[in-house]
């Protein structure tokens, strides 16, 4: 019988979403200061955690469909024990378990296309034509400015697992994450500031790429530390608005109060 793969995830994720909810809970109220090659005490646990539920989960998930393949992030023992190739391929992906939804993922790609932005003022600024290399230097400041903003939604959740409402999370994650960001923005623009003035022939074939990534780098840091608390703000007030909407509805379809 071939297996049904939109079971399989409905299964799985209860287990997903509950072991993202300890992580989140135990970052920053663990002491994190391990030794080369040791394990601090959250990490331990998180892993203790990861193998029990995949003991728990995975194993019966592999007796009642024996057809799936298991693409995971981690290659463990339980992962394993799922076929190479199968009738349906299942890929569990990380996003549903670190976000609370999929449109926080699509508010951190909301600064990518600033870095384009970027890299064609940068080309201006400098006087240089755009190339093929200018195009790699884009895809690596996207990945630069998307882990940015993950640091800042990841920061704005965990606030709101502690209580604060959303205006202040958005206030409290620009000011605290503000230093972090701002330093690795920095750097990366100064790290490629001397290929980006070198004028020697050996650096002309670089020089697209790194000018891309500076600039890129720099313009999308501005609007991440701006936009992206804002468009938490709007996204947060938009699941309200339709919250209201479908209680005034049924409210309105069979009689009942609003809530």
């Amino acid at each position: 019988m071939r297996p049904d793969p939109q079971r399989f995830v409905e299964t799985l994720l209860p287990a997903l979403r509950e072991a993202a909810a300890l992580a989140r809970s135990l970052e920053g109220r663990v002491e994190n200061r391990p030794k080369a090659g040791e394990s601090t005490p959250a990490k331990a646990a998180l892993t203790r955690a990861d193998f029990a539920a995949q003991e728990a989960i995975l194993q019966p998930l592999l007796q009642h469909f024996p057809g799936v393949a298991l693409e995971a992030e981690e290659d463990t023992q339980s992962a394993r024990l799922f076929p190479a190739q199968g009738d349906v391929r299942v890929v569990v992906d990380p996003i549903d378990g670190t976000l609370r939804s999929y449109l926080q993922a699509i508010v951190i790609m909301l600064t990518i296309p600033f870095g384009y932005v970027g890299a064609v003022f940068g080309h201006w600024i400098l006087d240089f034509q755009m190339s093929f290399l200018s195009t790699i230097g884009v895809m690596a400041c996207a990945g630069v400015v998307v882990n940015d903003s993950l640091v800042l939604v990841t920061f704005m959740n965990r606030m709101r697992d502690e209580g604060a409402g959303i205006l202040e999370a958005a206030q409290l994650a620009g000011g605290r994450r503000f230093r972090p960001i701002m330093l690795t923005s920095l750097t990366t623009f100064a790290g490629l500031l001397p290929v980006m003035l070198e004028s020697s022939a050996q650096a002309q074939f670089v020089k697209p790429m790194a000018i891309s990534l500076g600039f890129g780098v720099g313009v999308a840091t501005a609007f991440t530390l701006l936009m992206i608390p804002a468009a938490m703000v709007i996204v947060d007030d938009g699941k309200r608005f339709w919250q209201r909407l479908k209680q005034d509805v049924l409210a309105l379809a069979f009689g009942a109060e609003r809530v």
